[in-house]
C-alpha cells in the first residue's frame, strides 16, 4: 500500500496486487479451470472408467474368484461420485 498526493493536495491511498498476476490474467486462469462435473463423457468412456476401476479393485484383493460383481458395483459407485463432483 502506498500513499500519494492528488493534484488538489489530498492524500490518496493506492494498493498494488501482492502477486505478479494482473486481475485480467487471474480471470483468464479461472475461466480455463474446469471441474470434473463440467466435462461430459460418453457412455462408452464411463463404462471404460468403471471397468478399469473394477480391475484395480480385483487386483488389490489378489483376483480371488467370486467377487467380480461386488468389484463392478463398487467401481460403478466410485465413478458416479467422481463424475458428480
Amino acid at each position: 500500500m502506498s500513499t500519494t498526493r492528488a493534484g488538489n493536495g489530498t492524500r490518496r491511498t493506492t494498493t498494488k496486487p501482492r502477486t505478479g498476476i494482473t486481475p485480467t490474467a487471474a480471470a483468464a486462469t479461472r475461466k480455463r479451470t474446469r471441474s470434473v462435473a463440467d466435462i461430459s463423457i460418453s457412455a462408452e468412456e464411463r463404462q471404460r472408467m468403471i471397468s478399469e476401476a473394477a480391475y484395480y479393485l480385483a487386483e488389490r484383493r489378489g483376483f480371488a474368484p467370486g467377487q467380480a460383481m461386488a468389484d463392478w458395483l463398487t467401481a460403478e459407485a466410485e465413478v458416479t461420485v467422481l463424475l458428480k463432483k
